[in-house]
């Protein structure tokens, strides 16, 4: 049986609750399963938020995949993402368009977001740094 991580098992997240919080899930399989962190890069990650920012990384970074899920026994850490004051700037930037074939006129609007990252160790739990970055938030999609 191969053990994997998808988006559907969050239970299997070790990542706290909100971006305040340092306690982590105790009970991951994340910890149980995953790979120790020690000697040279790259190391196993994923990026468990909102962003999907998992799929924009290397390939030599992210854990093996089998029928669409990580497996989890490959993961060394993870790194949590907390997006939060979203359209604290106002609109970046709206642009529009019509669908082919014709249909009503939709909107696409570029927000701010501030996004906190937290790596954890997977195996023991351990903080291993913590950031923050200014970015943009997915933009959302309005018809008229």
């Amino acid at each position: 049986m191969v053990r994997t991580l998808t988006e559907d098992d969050r239970p299997f997240s070790l990542c706290p609750p909100d971006r305040e919080s340092s306690q982590i899930v105790s009970n991951s399989r994340m910890a149980e399963e995953g790979t120790p962190y020690r000697g040279p890069g790259p190391h196993r990650l994923i990026v468990d938020g909102p962003s999907d920012a998992t799929g924009g990384l290397p390939a030599s970074w992210v854990p093996a995949r089998a029928s669409g899920a990580y497996q989890v026994e490959d993961l060394q850490l993870v790194v949590c993402e907390y997006q939060y004051a979203v359209g604290s700037k106002g609109p970046l930037q709206t642009c529009g368009f019509r669908p082919v074939g014709g249909g009503p006129v939709h909107t696409l609007t570029a927000q701010s977001a501030t996004y906190d990252y937290k790596v954890y160790e997977v195996t023991s739990g351990r903080q291993v740094t913590s950031f923050t970055l200014e970015a943009v938030a997915k933009p959302f999609a309005n018809s008229r």
